[in-house]
């Protein structure tokens, strides 16, 4: 909203604000090589939810990470110790591939050991998974992005069958997306 770039630097292991107010000369940066608290091993992912929260994929260090807009550290999901909500189990490990963010603040990971995806509340329990190689129509063979869209629905781009399938919010199947050569004929 305010034209601020976010540059994420996987290799060397942090994220930079550049403000426009300024022309993009001045810059906020966070991380380094680190286990905990401001320090990343790996970041691959980032989503801007809003103004007010950004999203970190800290991949080697299996954690999920929110940052203000000052880029100071307000809260984690830990994987390694992720809970699960009344009703819901976790019988894998989860090693995240993407992640996405509802407007209303639901996190969703595409999780890359079981090719689910796993939704989880805004303080970071486990709702509901789905999708995987078993899901029938909403099946995922090979996943490898997905974005949430401001009208709730989950998009799910599959590299192998070069098709993006299209759940709800509560993992719904909806719809598919055929491949762009398809429509082109």
């Amino acid at each position: 909203e305010e034209g601020n770039l976010y540059l994420l630097q996987t290799r060397a292991h942090r994220l930079t604000k550049l403000f426009a107010a300024t022309g993009y000369d001045s810059s906020l940066t966070i991380g380094g090589k680190g286990i905990g608290g401001e320090g990343f091993n790996q970041p691959t992912r980032m989503k801007v939810q809003n103004r007010q929260a950004i999203w970190v994929l800290d991949q080697m260090n299996r954690r999920l990470v929110l940052l203000n807009t000052n880029l100071k550290v307000t809260r984690e999901v830990d994987f390694l110790n992720l809970s699960a909500g009344p009703g819901t189990d976790l019988d894998e490990e989860i090693y995240p591939e993407d992640i996405a963010a509802s407007p209303a603040g639901e996190l969703f990971l595409l999780n890359q050991n079981d090719n689910r995806v796993y939704k989880l509340d805004p303080f970071g329990k486990l709702q509901l998974a789905f999708g995987g190689m078993d899901y029938g129509d909403g099946s995922l063979s090979s996943p490898t992005a997905m974005e949430c869209s401001g009208g709730n629905q989950i998009f799910v781009a599959d590299g192998e069958e070069q098709t993006v399938s299209v759940f709800d919010m509560y993992g719904v199947f909806l719809f598919l997306l055929p491949p762009l050569e398809s429509l082109a004929a």
